[in-house]
């Protein structure tokens, strides 16, 4: 859905771990420029803001065997 609809920016209101227990699965990596594979795509972590509230990550999606790839923000 991210890559059909070329979207700039993915909002996620929770927490990874609230309370002790996995409020969402991790689908990016945790440290930059490593990179998670999913079937056809490589989500690459290219930078990460910790701020107080909040934290913005900037990924890289890439669909294997295609050049480029579209980067968006993951606030």
């Amino acid at each position: 859905m991210v890559w059909e609809q070329n979207v700039p920016a993915v909002i996620m209101l929770n927490k990874l771990m609230e309370s002790g227990r996995h409020k969402c699965a991790t689908y990016f990596p945790s440290k930059s420029e490593q990179s998670v594979e999913f079937d056809d795509y490589t989500v690459i972590l290219e930078e990460e803001e910790q701020h107080h509230n909040f934290v913005v990550r900037k990924i890289r999606l890439k669909k294997l065997n295609e050049e480029g790839g579209q980067t968006f923000y993951f606030p």
